[in-house]
């Protein structure tokens, strides 16, 4: 897959650790509400701050790896996720294998290991979860952490077996999220 190119003119907004894509026109539009007057839309704002919470609690807390960097496609270390209109929670897509370690697929963010099928990636996230299970910000919170871990598991070894990445990732929303339970309307 190719990565998403908004309807819309695209538009950036940086965080300590991801550059969101977003746009403000099209299909793909979010809620343009800015309440603090910083022309960021305030769900772009939301969705951020759930993001670095997701990094805090499954890197600095839980201790997992840090995904490999993907300088290579857009020059910069920031993970990059795209806010666009789909059908579903969100995805992440493995691009490419990392490069920047000891040797090609090793995650450079693993000093003590050299992976060999290390994959950098980016996420896809709904833009307004309108008509989904759970409230917006409740959606943003676990596909966020779901789709994070992913990218994770990609920065271990990108060819693990389906069954296992989609359960540990649906096991991490309820460590990072253990109150919204959304996963329980698709877990049957």
């Amino acid at each position: 897959l190719s990565r998403p190119s908004p309807s819309g003119p695209e538009l950036t907004y940086r965080t300590a650790h991801f550059e969101i894509h977003y746009t403000n026109s099209g299909q793909d539009a979010v809620n343009p509400a800015d309440t603090n007057g910083n022309r960021v839309p305030d769900y772009i704002e939301m969705m951020g701050a759930e993001l670095e919470h997701v990094w805090s609690t499954e890197l600095d807390a839980m201790g997992w790896l840090q995904p490999p960097s993907d300088q290579t496609v857009d020059g910069d270390p920031d993970y990059d996720v795209y806010v666009v209109d789909m059908p579903y929670y969100g995805y992440t897509v493995g691009e490419g294998q990392a490069d920047q370690g000891i040797q090609p697929g090793d995650n450079e963010n693993s000093p003590e290991a050299i992976e060999r099928n290390a994959w950098y990636s980016y996420i896809g996230l709904e833009n307004d979860y309108w008509g989904f299970s759970c409230t917006p910000l409740d959606c943003i919170r676990v596909t966020a952490a779901h789709e994070f871990n992913h990218a994770i598991q990609f920065g271990y070894d990108a060819w693990e077996e389906t069954w296992l990445m989609e359960a540990t990732a649906t096991w991490m929303e309820d460590e990072v999220y253990d109150y919204v339970n959304d996963n329980l309307a698709y877990l049957p």
